[in-house]
């Protein structure tokens, strides 16, 4: 888990003592974090981002992005890693952000990411939603022939339990997502409150 420490270094404030750090050491935070699953504190530290005003504080004597401001990039970047994990969830930060940049690259960045997360809700309504399910049951079991004690070839079958994952559809009915056909655990004690 990355502890974020340069990137904090850089959108701390300009009065802050220490060393600035590079825009390499922030990407190489950054970039490790929202390719692999997300992570309540990587949402919290890219929110974070989306929501920094401001500018970067960084090496005056490192290489910064080619294409927009490093802010821009950072925020480029924190807005499609949130749209990819969460959908439109944080569609009020980046509507703020498509209308508020003076860069027109960020904010058509923004726009193209929030109508590809309008899309992709879309083609996941039209489709019922699917539950992978590890389940395990009889199967015969046809074994290539083995060879017997005389010296001829045999086919061995088997009944087996072979444990196989598969997609079972979900229903819905008051907000709660059920697999058909299968019995609920009802739990056998009530809540308890906590003081």
């Amino acid at each position: 888990m990355t502890d974020f420490r340069c990137l904090n270094a850089a959108m701390a404030p300009p009065t802050l003592p220490g060393q600035p750090p590079r825009w390499s050491d922030i990407m190489l935070e950054l970039l490790p974090a929202i390719s692999s699953p997300p992570t309540s504190e990587t949402e919290r530290v890219l929110l974070g981002i989306v929501r920094f005003e401001g500018r970067l504080r960084l090496t005056v004597s490192s290489d910064m992005p080619h294409s927009m401001p490093p802010e821009d990039m950072l925020k480029s970047l924190a807005i499609q890693a949130l749209a990819r994990w969460t959908g439109l969830a944080y569609l009020h930060e980046m509507q703020r952000i498509q209308l508020t940049t003076p860069s027109s690259s960020l904010s058509s960045l923004v726009r193209d990411v929030i109508q590809k997360a309008r899309e992709t809700r879309r083609t996941l309504r039209r489709f019922p939603q699917f539950e992978e399910i590890v389940e395990t049951g009889s199967e015969i079991v046809l074994r290539p022939l083995e060879e017997d004690q005389i010296g001829g070839m045999v086919k061995v079958t088997t009944e087996e339990s072979i444990p196989k994952t598969v997609l079972r559809p979900l229903k819905e009915d008051q907000g709660m997502s059920f697999l058909p056909g299968h019995r609920f655990r009802v739990r056998d004690r009530e809540p308890e409150l906590v003081c």
